[in-house]
């Protein structure tokens, strides 16, 4: 009985590393798209905000500097993210340099003041230069809100905030 009992719990704990490891980037530790469609999925029909972050002249530190240190810059922008919100939202890494802010409870029509606010701290924040070893390294970033309205679907929500991105990096 204590056998099955044992076997039963290592079964359990390697699925949950399993299902962590598909939902977490491995350089950042943050989320990773799957783990962004299950918080949308979790928060449907919730008041939320979505802002999609994307670094302005990434291209050029990896081209610059090496990879290892783009990588240390992507790190180090993801965890400034996480320090810049509150316990309530969540920041998934969806590609090299993009990342998509969640955000709960902002969403109704006198908040979208507060979703540019954060957002507009948030491109604030990444502009200033991080330190790799002894280099000074400076990226910009550029940043799309969207808001949910009423029982709009996750997909076009997120839809809309990389359309409002395109338009901040065009502006």
């Amino acid at each position: 009985m204590v056998g099955l009992a044992r076997l039963a719990f290592d079964n359990d704990e390697h699925r949950r590393q399993l299902e962590l490891a598909a939902t977490t980037d491995p350089l950042t530790g943050l989320g990773n798209r799957a783990g962004l469609a299950r918080r949308l999925r979790d928060v449907e029909g919730q008041h939320i905000s979505v802002l999609y972050v994307d670094l302005d002249g990434f291209k050029q530190v990896n081209d610059t500097y090496g990879h290892g240190v783009g990588d240390h810059v992507i790190v180090a922008a993801g965890q400034r993210l996480v320090s810049l919100l509150r316990e309530t939202d969540a920041v998934f890494r969806v590609g090299g340099d993009e990342f998509v802010v969640v955000c709960r409870d902002i969403s109704d029509a006198t908040s979208s003041d507060a979703a540019e606010q954060i957002a507009s701290r948030i491109v604030g924040r990444l502009g200033a230069p991080f330190r790799v070893d002894d280099v000074l390294v400076t990226v910009g970033a550029s940043g799309g809100v969207a808001l949910r309205s009423s029982d709009e679907h996750a997909t076009e929500l997120l839809r809309r905030a990389d359309l409002a991105l395109l338009r901040a990096k065009r502006d």
